[in-house]
């Protein structure tokens, strides 16, 4: 039934089902619940959630007093965001279990769910009457405390019980209450406190295997790699039997270059361990050569463990990853559903979603990520896969959907990371940067989150800022090449090409095996005129690694530079041949066939191509726009992509630079020189390191020059303090709940890491929280007064060339200064009328504003009011109009 219901059989499934329930004396427990449990499983399997639903309550009546069924429809509606119904059966449960604390624990968070957190927290400290509270009764307080992101209170109450057994029960996840203290202290930023802590606990509990595990991977995510691998060793010796811990000894073996030593390491375990086959040393090969991205290697060893453990789904679940990163997804797709036929227990299947994401089959891969959070629910790892899918058929309002359902599992780093994702995806780099920021508050050390917001600075081209995050990320663990290859990066696209050889070259002398460092330098040569250095290096890598098309188009693009036109042609039609699914192959193609060969039609041939695989791709859809306006419909060119462009965030120079070269050609094919140069000075501005850009850019005459921002280092310094005030702002914001009686300065933060690097004005620790904050006198935490623009709608499209906007500052407080995109805004009081009033009860005592007609450009136009309080506080919004 499993293998039917998870490979669209779901029909033969039910009707096995089916069968089962009738089967002999079966149907003489018809009333039993246990009866139905492979029709349940079946509707599960198949996605069925709802039947799924119905069904328990069904079953229910023929059992009221199953504690088990409560329990699961509980989950489910908690999963569904029904938090009221959930409260009801968790309740019922309570009633059966008064002293269970974990259920008192979900009852509270139900209730705060409603926000109604003073009835959640009156359920938690039903103690209070008891005068003694049970240390597992505090535990969950606190942990309660820390969901809310209360994290003094919990910190107070967490200290009570450290060090005690939480609870008698066996299996208790966190025994001590050590993992809920460092996680509360990592999100109050005292990082000295939370290591600290964790040296405690191994202190004081030398044999206990989840001190020298929490310390362990707190040392591996600061890139302490030394430190991890002494402490992952201590975890060996005290579970010979754990794999993973060795898995993990390699990798920080790998990542301190000390790869020889990690062979040897692995030979004399698995020779002397008498819980490791002899013959495992293939899988353990091929998994150092995997991490190494050794392809090749990797392959052989792998296909060598299998001939020994044909059924084994973890290495059939590595081999399939394998084939992932070498981009053969259908091998990939065949090792998975492999991997699931042999072992009933393998329950990957978002990794099956994830082949079928890639082949830009989005509705198959969106039932595979639902089966998957049919068994994981907790794991937040897939929303932006989901997300993805979305905006590949075209229904972006959907991830909002998804930002709702992610904000129903409890506050954590996870969570708010998948968030900045989805807002990315959605161009809304405000909240995504939010998000970001309070991700890395919330877990610190070297985190998704860390490098995505460095990398959406360098999107931005907010290049100070940048710097800040991509240092940062840099120091938390330097070894790593991941992490000095992410600071060249920075370099190379803020143009010091210098710097960024540095690197790069650093990295390919000391870290031979990451190859991605290589290509990088062949980017710099590619971008400084050295096009036969950038030839040999992609050359060489195109030979070594045929499986990463990105070196293939790179080594394209020195041949186009060369004037080597027919092997670059061949280049592209090969890959597009060997590559069918990779959308950027085509992107290429087709710019290649109309920049340098002018070769409309053809282009037009491989567009519908790749159209027919991704309708709903925008970097496909401006490309066809282009083509368009090669076909004489150049005004419904113009306006789609003017169209795009508010789409688009306004820093996403990337996607705004690609639009106004296609822009500059278009309004050129409709002879409007003037607008041509001005979108083309626009596009070289925002994306100066795109190689048709600066191909074109050169060709034409272009009378606007781009002045570039001074080098002085006076002037630098001055920005990257600037940069820095920024973050701190962007930080104070995460509670909307700071209001400043003196204005802060950076050197009045009372934290240890701000003042030792004070005088560098290069990093600034984001680790600050309202706890530290709640202690400096010239602070006060209060609900500061914001903006809402009321009209237009932000999004808002119109042919006209003037707009009336109007809106609101909220907390009666009449600003010092208020403007329009720097335009002062007069018309501002409580005596102005504007059309949507807000909500009295939500917003009493607004102070609206109205500006009359003021004046749009054609294409995106980001409306930003600003106001200053006498406080020194400042605020703003921004709404984003279109004119067609």
């Amino acid at each position: 039934m499993r293998f039917l219901s998870l490979n669209g059989y779901g029909d033969k499934a039910t009707d096995l089902a089916h069968q089962y329930i009738l089967h002999g004396d079966n149907w003489k427990n018809i009333l039993s619940p246990a009866i139905y449990q492979p029709y349940l499983t079946t509707l599960r399997w198949t996605g069925a959630n709802r039947e799924y639903f119905i069904f328990l309550e069904i079953l229910l009546e023929f059992d009221p007093d199953n504690h088990a069924l409560y329990n699961e429809i509980a989950q489910l509606y908690e999963q569904n965001e029904n938090w009221k119904e959930a409260l009801y059966y968790y309740k019922k449960l309570l009633k059966e279990s008064p002293h269970n604390a974990f259920l008192r624990y979900k009852v509270a968070t139900m209730y705060a769910k409603m926000d109604e957190r003073e009835k959640g927290l009156k359920v938690l400290q039903y103690f209070s009457l008891t005068l003694k509270p049970l240390p597992i009764d505090l535990y969950y307080l606190a942990r309660y405390y820390y969901d809310l992101g209360y994290f003094e209170q919990a910190l107070n109450i967490v200290n009570r019980i450290i060090g005690q057994k939480v609870t008698p029960e066996i299996g208790f996840s966190d025994p001590y209450a050590f993992e809920l203290k460092t996680k509360i202290l990592e999100a109050s930023g005292k990082l000295t406190e939370a290591y600290n802590t964790l040296q405690k606990y191994v202190k004081d509990f030398a044999d206990e295997l989840q001190a020298h595990q929490l310390l362990a991977e707190y040392l591996y995510r600061h890139g302490d790699f030394k430190g991890a691998e002494k402490e992952y060793k201590k975890i060996f010796r005290l579970d010979p039997q754990n794999l993973t811990i060795l898995r993990r000894i390699a990798m920080s073996m790998v990542y301190q270059n000390k790869v020889a030593e990690a062979h040897k390491f692995l030979e004399e375990q698995i020779r002397q361990s008498p819980f490791i086959a002899k013959d495992d040393i293939d899988y353990y090969k091929g998994y150092i050569a995997h991490i190494m991205n050794d392809y090749k290697t990797a392959l052989i060893n792998y296909r060598k463990a299998l001939q020994k453990h044909p059924e084994n789904s973890h290495i059939l679940l590595l081999q399939g990853l394998l084939f992932e990163e070498m981009n053969d997804l259908d091998k990939a797709l065949e090792v998975y559903k492999k991997a699931m036929a042999k072992d009933s227990a393998f329950s990957r299947y978002d990794k099956l979603g994830d082949v079928y994401l890639q082949t830009h089959k989005y509705q198959k891969a969106l039932n595979y990520y639902s089966l998957y959070r049919n068994l994981r629910p907790n794991d937040l790892s897939v929303f932006s896969s989901i997300a993805q899918c979305y905006l590949g058929l075209g229904r972006e309002e959907e991830i909002y959907t998804l930002i709702g359902m992610l904000q129903s599992f409890p506050e954590s780093s996870m969570r708010s990371y998948q968030e900045a994702k989805l807002y990315e995806m959605l161009e809304n780099y405000v909240v995504a940067q939010r998000n970001y920021l309070k991700s890395i508050l919330l877990q610190s050390g070297v985190t998704p989150a860390l490098r995505a917001l460095t990398q959406l600075y360098i999107k931005m081209g907010n290049f100070l800022e940048a710097e800040v995050w991509a240092r940062k990320y840099y120091e938390a663990a330097p070894q790593s090449p991941y992490n000095m290859d992410l600071l060249g990066t920075f370099y190379l696209e803020s143009h010091d090409f210098v710097s960024a050889e540095y690197w790069f070259k650093k990295i390919s002398n000391e870290i031979p095996w990451y190859y991605f460092a290589k290509n990088n330098l062949g980017l710099v040569y590619l971008r400084t005129g050295k096009y036969q250095e950038a030839k040999a290096i992609f050359e060489e890598l195109t030979k070594t690694h045929p499986e990463q098309p990105v070196f293939q188009r790179n080594l394209a693009l020195c041949e186009i530079r060369l004037n080597n036109l027919k092997k670059a042609e061949n280049i592209y039609r090969q890959l597009i041949k060997e590559y069918p699914f990779i959308l950027a192959n085509y992107v290429d193609y087709v710019r290649y066939l109309v920049f340098s060969q002018k070769d409309t039609r053809n282009a037009g041939k491989v567009m519908k191509q790749a159209l027919a695989i991704a309708p709903h791709n925008k970097d496909l859809n401006a490309l066809d726009l282009l083509l368009q306006a090669f076909e004489n419909k150049t005004k419904q060119a113009i306006s789609g992509l003017l169209d795009l462009q508010t789409y688009y965030n306004d820093n996403n120079r990337y996607k705004q630079g690609m639009l106004a070269l296609y822009l500059s050609l278009a309004y050129e094919k409709n002879k409007e020189l003037k607008t041509r140069n001005e979108y083309l000075a626009i596009a070289q501005k925002m994306d100066p390191n795109d190689f048709w850009i600066n191909e074109i850019y050169q060709k034409k005459d272009i009378p606007l020059k781009v002045v570039a921002i001074s080098e002085k280092p006076e002037v630098v310094a001055a920005q990257q303090k600037q940069g820095l005030m920024d973050t701190f702002q962007k930080y104070e914001d995460r509670f909307t709940s700071l209001e400043l009686v003196n204005r802060f300065k950076l050197s009045e933060v009372s934290t240890e890491k701000v003042k030792e690097k004070i005088d560098k004005q290069s990093e600034f620790d984001v680790s600050i929280t309202p706890d530290h904050l709640q202690n400096t006198s010239s602070l006060k935490l209060v609900q500061a007064p914001k903006i809402v623009i009321t009209d237009p709608k932000d999004g808002h499209h119109t042919r006209a060339s003037s707009i009336s906007v109007e809106g609101f500052i909220t907390q009666n407080k009449k600003p010092v200064s208020i403007d329009l995109n720097g335009k002062e805004i007069k018309n501002v009081g409580a005596s102005v009328k504007i059309k949507k009033k807000p909500d009295p009860q939500l917003y009493p005592g607004v102070i609206p504003f109205r500006v009359e007609d003021f004046p749009l450009v054609p294409g995106a136009n980001f409306l930003t009011v600003r106001a200053k309080f006498k406080v020194g506080y400042e605020t703003s919004a921004t709404i984003r109009v279109g004119r067609i």
